[in-house]
């Protein structure tokens, strides 16, 4: 458990098998081995650094780096770099392009693919909440019947399979199949 302040330096490696409950901030350019519980109104920052297990954000992430395992969010995420399976029911944007190896946007979640940026997902996006595309979304997207995809001049080179809503300005550079709005 932390509610101080943890910082894992550039070339550091700090490993445990328990999971790190943070209330506090953690910082990490070196390499986090272990399962890190980002609590609401706690702070972690990717400085290049790497978690080489789980993340489970409720409170604030920010920064560019790598996550090895799955990213759980239901805070904040501003990041950059690369994560694997991402759950997401919080906001979540791109700092820088983040490569994911899939994206799950479920129920109050925010996804926005800032301008100039690229989110690359190894699967389709599955989007149920909503999606906001100002730079490139380098994949197919699954738009549900409860999604809601914002083309703010940005790009999507898949395919669009929509049962919901999709509008605004932008290109869709796959095939589009509508079933919704």
């Amino acid at each position: 458990t932390n509610s101080g302040r943890i910082v894992v330096a550039t070339g550091d490696t700090i490993a445990t098998n328990s999971e790190i409950e943070n209330s506090g901030i953690v910082e990490v350019t070196g390499t986090l081995n272990a399962d890190l519980k980002n609590a609401t109104g706690s702070t972690a920052t990717l400085n290049g650094g790497t978690i080489s297990k789980n993340v489970n954000n409720a409170g604030s992430m920010t920064g560019r780096g790598t996550i090895s395992g799955s990213l759980t969010n239901s805070g904040k995420a501003d990041i950059g770099g690369r994560t694997g399976a991402v759950s997401n029911s919080g906001t979540l944007s791109t700092s820088g392009n983040l490569n994911v190896t899939s994206l799950r946007n479920t129920g109050k979640g925010k996804v926005v693919i800032d301008e100039a940026n690229q989110l690359t997902s190894g699967t389709e996006v599955d989007n149920q909440a909503e999606l906001h595309v100002y730079g490139k979304l380098n994949t197919s997207l699954k738009n549900t019947k409860t999604a809601i995809t914002f083309l703010k001049g940005g790009t999507i080179t898949g395919g669009v399979q929509n049962e919901g809503w999709i509008g605004g300005n932008g290109t869709i550079e796959g095939t589009v199949e509508n079933l919704g709005t």
